[in-house]
């Protein structure tokens, strides 16, 4: 896939090349199985005061779950239909089906394990996309390489890979929001890779290429421009 962006009032040519996606298992509920914190222990979080204030610590209601792992609670309370585990998740801004700005709790969406192979290209850097019938629908960077900051690490262990801690508040709102996506689309899901100097100005690359493709008319799964550009 060949795209050209203008960069400083330079045209850059962008080839990307489509990776292997395997798909592993589907979860619904992946902030079950975090179990850092009790009940009790997590309403005393700077991030949960809000919570706090409201009495859930002393609310006996919850009191027989005072002592019990958080993520397991929050199944409990859902199972019972209390929205109130809701407010213990992560809430973003969102793009629906229709391309419309919306805001989630990303935080309880089903999402669905996948990975990339190591080869050489996935060990570089760049820019990435999604593509939902080789149609782009997202739009990454990774940036100078650091540890753990190459494309395969991005994917396998961020996108495609959430963890507990990522689903409740301060968690990763774009990695749980595109995995869940890509859960949805799945049999129509591409991964494509434009390895790219570590030197260059990637965020500004990645500007460009959004730009140009809203500006074409494509309905981006991303929220908002990189910032500090």
């Amino acid at each position: 896939m060949n795209v050209t962006i203008k960069v400083e009032n330079q045209e850059i040519a962008l080839n990307f090349q489509k990776v292997e996606v395997v798909f592993g298992e589907e979860d619904e509920t992946v902030f079950r199985r975090y179990s850092k914190k009790t009940w009790k222990e997590i309403l005393l979080d700077k991030n949960y005061k809000d919570l706090a204030e409201q009495g859930l610590s002393d609310n006996p209601k919850y009191s027989d779950y005072v002592n019990e792992p958080i993520g397991i609670v929050l199944k409990k309370l859902k199972e019972q239909k209390d929205p109130i585990y809701l407010s213990f998740l992560l809430w973003a801004n969102d793009i629906d089906s229709q391309g419309k700005a919306t805001r989630v709790c990303v935080g309880d969406l089903k999402y669905v394990k996948y990975w990339i192979k190591k080869t050489e290209i996935s060990q570089n850097v760049g820019l990435y996309v999604y593509c939902v019938d080789n149609q782009i629908r997202y739009v990454g960077v990774c940036e100078k390489k650091k540890v753990k900051n190459d494309f395969l690490n991005r994917i396998n262990n961020g996108y495609g890979n959430i963890s507990p801690r990522n689903t409740l508040r301060k968690g990763q709102a774009p990695n749980c929001r595109i995995n869940a996506k890509v859960r949805e689309n799945k049999s129509q899901i591409s991964i494509w890779l434009c390895p790219l100097d570590k030197n260059l100005p990637l965020l500004k690359y990645e500007i460009a290429l959004i730009k140009k493709l809203t500006t074409e008319g494509l309905a981006l799964w991303n929220t908002k421009l990189p910032q500090n550009c």
